[in-house]
């Protein structure tokens, strides 16, 4: 069937000039008779009218937005390099540090001594730092390394300072 054989799209496309795809359709409804009023929440959710194109474009751009909104309140933050790493310094600047100790306020642990795990009633999970060397090996708890911070021995012949 030809375009000017079906009804309405021949017609409209000779009378204006163009093809029946540019145009919009010609929703004329003022020639129905009205329908009597149903009755019932069925029948009235039933008559619901669609939405509209332009309901369409507003619910999409709404929600365009706010997904846009939401990928740029999560987005990840971009961390500034640090000029140590383009060759530059790396110097502390006035107030970036504070004296919170005079120095040499936690003493040092000076050489020493030693004995066995279970004689110091140390169960087998304590956490250490472990140091061998030259056929000796030294264990210093956490939990005393907390407390004083530095250790300062002799292992292996040689001296040693453990820090924590």
């Amino acid at each position: 069937m030809a375009a000017a054989d079906r009804p309405g799209v021949g017609s409209r496309a000779r009378r204006h000039g163009r093809a029946a795809a540019d145009q919009q359709l010609d929703l004329d409804y003022s020639d129905r008779k009205p329908r009597a009023p149903e009755r019932g929440p069925i029948r009235a959710v039933m008559r619901m009218e669609l939405p509209s194109r332009r309901h369409w474009m507003i619910a999409a751009a709404l929600a365009f937005a706010v997904g846009g909104a939401a990928l740029y309140v999560t987005r990840p933050t971009v961390q500034q390099q640090s000029d140590t790493a383009s060759g530059g310094s790396d110097a502390l600047q006035p107030g970036e540090a504070a004296t919170v100790l005079e120095p040499d306020a936690i003493e040092a642990i000076e050489f020493p001594s030693f004995v066995t795990a279970v004689k110091a009633g140390m169960p087998d999970s304590t956490p250490v730092i472990g140091v061998a060397m030259g056929g000796e090996a030294h264990a210093f708890p956490i939990a005393v390394l907390s407390r004083v911070e530095i250790v300062n021995d002799r292992l292996g012949g040689g001296n040693i300072a453990v820090t924590w």
